[in-house]
């Protein structure tokens, strides 16, 4: 069955551009169009769809004040990103949301095809130039990257499998399934390693993943 989605974007044009784009993939099955938050978030209730590719900026509304009602009304919807912002804090803030990818508009196609496959199956995506930005909020010398650093190494070999399954986008019953875990061992696996890393959300472990290199060893 095809991955159903819904594109949210306040320029007619350009949803029409992504509809055709996808359109020529059959793993992915276009089900509606938004022009507003209203409308996308009336749609994801009423056809909850798989993936919600999603424009931050829809007229005069930021379209981050979307993801949390989209989320509420269609808890199994997973909303991906498409703008044209690059700066870091908006990306770190559509990740605290709930957002599992951010995509520039800039790229190329292969690159919303990537994210949309990686979304799928639960992973997390983002633009190469998003990721980069994400490590350089990061600093890099000085006081902050010895604490990141020192954290990650007083991690357990097992939370530090954890770790990089949550932070490559696995849920917490993905990875009790991966590792033959309890899902209730996963939680409280991630409350130990957010409590040694310093962080309260899975943007945080994603960053810190990826500044030690570990997210990136995994995908590689």
């Amino acid at each position: 069955m095809p991955t159903s989605v819904l594109i949210v974007d306040d320029h007619r044009i350009f949803r029409e551009g992504v509809r055709e784009l996808l359109q020529q993939n059959e793993e992915f099955d276009v089900v509606a169009e938004a022009g507003d938050v209203e409308e996308a978030i009336r749609l994801a209730a009423q056809l909850q769809p798989d993936i919600v590719v999603l424009d931050l900026q829809l007229g005069e509304t930021d379209g981050l004040t979307a993801i949390t009602p989209i989320q509420m009304r269609s808890p199994l919807s997973r909303v991906l990103v498409l703008s044209m912002n690059d700066d870091e804090h908006v990306v770190s803030h559509a990740l605290q949301l709930g957002a599992r990818g951010f995509v520039l508009k800039k790229g190329s196609s292969d690159d919303l095809r990537l994210a949309l496959k990686a979304v799928t199956v639960g992973g997390i995506y983002l633009s190469p130039e998003v990721s980069e930005a994400l490590v350089r909020r990061m600093p890099a010398t000085g006081s902050r990257k010895r604490p990141v650093l020192e954290g990650v190494e007083s991690l357990s070999p097992r939370e530090l499998e954890v770790l990089e399954l949550v932070a490559a986008g696995n849920t917490s019953k993905d990875v009790a399934n991966l590792l033959h875990l309890q899902v209730e061992t996963v939680r409280t696996y991630r409350k130990t390693i957010m409590r040694k890393l310093g962080v309260k959300h899975v943007a945080g472990l994603v960053s810190v993943a990826m500044q030690s290199g570990i997210l990136k060893k995994r995908q590689t």
